[in-house]
């Protein structure tokens, strides 16, 4: 039988890292800890608990969990199983601890023989590290490292590498049936995913800035970037899916709000929206940040490597020597001292010079300063009279804004028209809806630097209480208001605000 020992072996190393994350566990198992009744405690099991606990208080963004806390967790567990009181919980829970981490601080290692290599090799790994610490109180907090996650994962999937793409597809399912609880519970995981892959990010940049010492290692890396990348990508088109497949599902149920709980699934569907765009951006972000290490860190680590070559580069010993020992023709040696001679130099003036940035200078030949001119007094003043208009405009929306928050321009001018008939012979009454119109969606939180909202910041600031979006779309219908004015008729809806 023959083997191809290049395919039988590969990745053989990363293979006995994934075997070496379940020491830590072996090695509670092997504890001979006893309850007060002298019944062996499986710390195996407990150890198990005490990684979902960690990865439970991850999920829901809780960080400070030191001895006491995972003490308390560990009491509430097996006090019914056990004969334990909370000081012996107490010494469990330092005995967990110091096993996934141990006290010195050092990672954990495992010593084994390369099959791929064929030499002895060790490898390192790290279950818990060290999170925030109490000075005042001398408390230590202690949260997941990347091998606890890759642990946790590899307990329900074989291929935790891919696990933020299973989640994707378990959501859509999630989605499809309708189990908007569940789906926020598989977001909150697909956010560990890509802050998990974040930190792999960020470690495999610094490993290229460490690392690159030959071709073949940057070769190595280039793959392990290029396969990444492929995978953010990919990643990145089912999330676009999965936010366009939402948004259906919040379309539909839009107006499908006639119960309680109709607006109850309305509103887990709208959190459902919001908690995915959150975890997307953050995705979004290791795209570019992956795209950086191709464009940026690699180039950086083969031109490092090229300047490298160079400074180590002796010419006597390379050139000269070989030369002058082998009795090289001439015409090998011009070939071989060619890329070596520096290249011809030319200086020449070219016509794209006259359109370089030129300075101008006035008779005195000292530089002018040239300036746009700001708003007159007047003219501000005017700009102030629109403001007052407008904001007057959208008080008299809000007084006739139907209870789905819409209202109808032609609606408008109908009540209008009953007392306050005058403002139909305003321009500003028109170019109200149409400034509203042209901005369309517009978030009521601005940002008061955006000068496409400064006449209209004080109208808005009307709608801060309540609402966080106005739409104005056009309709079909032209109104005929009197001779001097037509437009045509609009619908505006305020979207309200929703606790997320």
């Amino acid at each position: 039988m023959q083997i191809n020992e290049n395919t039988f072996f590969s990745n053989y190393k990363e293979r006995i890292k994934r075997l070496a994350l379940y020491e830590p566990l072996i090695t509670l198992q092997n504890k001979n800890t006893k309850d007060q009744s002298g019944k062996k405690i499986d710390l195996y099991d407990v150890g198990l608990l005490t990684l979902l606990f960690f990865y439970e208080c991850k999920l829901i963004r809780k960080k400070e969990i030191g001895f006491m806390e995972l003490s308390k967790f560990i009491f509430e567990m097996i006090h019914k199983r056990y004969n334990v009181d909370a000081k012996k919980c107490q010494t469990i829970a330092k005995d967990i601890i110091h096993v996934f981490r141990p006290a010195s601080g050092k990672r954990l290692s495992k010593k084994f023989y390369d099959w791929n290599r064929k030499k002895d090799d060790v490898i390192y790994y790290s279950i818990l590290k060290a999170s925030k610490s109490d000075l005042l109180e001398n408390k230590q907090y202690y949260e997941l490292d990347e091998d606890g996650l890759e642990l946790i994962f590899s307990t329900r999937e074989y291929y935790s590498e891919f696990q933020l793409s299973i989640n994707q597809m378990l959501l859509r399912k999630q989605l499809e049936k309708g189990e908007f609880v569940s789906a926020l519970r598989q977001i909150d995981e697909m956010s560990i995913n890509v802050e998990s892959l974040n930190e792999r990010i960020v470690k495999i940049k610094n490993d290229i800035s460490r690392n690159v010492i030959s071709e073949e290692v940057y070769n190595r890396y280039k793959r392990l970037i290029d396969d990444i990348h492929l995978r953010l990508e990919y990643e990145n088109k089912e999330f676009n899916e999965l936010k366009i497949f939402v948004n259906s599902v919040l379309d539909n149920l839009k107006f499908k709000r006639d119960s309680e709980k109709d607006s109850h699934i309305y509103t887990s569907a709208l959190k459902v929206s919001n908690a995915l765009d959150s975890v997307h951006k953050v995705h979004d972000k290791l795209l570019a940040k992956s795209i950086s290490i191709q464009t940026t860190a690699l180039l950086a680590a083969k031109e490092s490597l090229y300047y490298t070559g160079i400074e180590s580069f002796n010419f006597n010993k390379e050139i000269v020597s070989y030369c002058v020992a082998n009795a090289s023709p001439l015409e090998t040696i011009r070939t071989i001292a060619k890329p070596f001679l520096s290249l011809e130099k030319c200086e020449k003036w070219s016509p794209l010079a006259i359109f370089f940035p030129q300075r101008v200078y006035n008779r005195d030949k000292s530089e002018l300063n040239i300036e746009f001119a700001g708003l007159s007094k007047s003219e501000d003043d005017k700009v102030r009279v629109v403001e007052l208009f407008y904001e007057k405009m959208m008080n008299l929306c809000l007084k006739y804004m139907s209870d789905d928050n819409e209202l109808i321009l032609s609606d408008l001018i109908v009540e209008v028209k009953k007392d306050q008939e005058s403002l139909l012979s305003l321009r500003g009454f028109y170019d109200f809806w149409i400034t509203l119109h042209q901005l369309s969606p517009i978030n009521v939180f601005y940002d008061e630097e955006d000068q496409n909202h400064n006449i209209i910041i004080n109208a808005i600031k009307i709608l801060h209480s309540r609402y966080k979006t106005i739409q104005v779309t056009e309709l079909k219908e032209i109104l005929n208001i009197n001779d001097e004015f037509k437009i045509s008729n609009m619908k505006m809806f305020l979207e309200e605000k929703y606790e997320i």
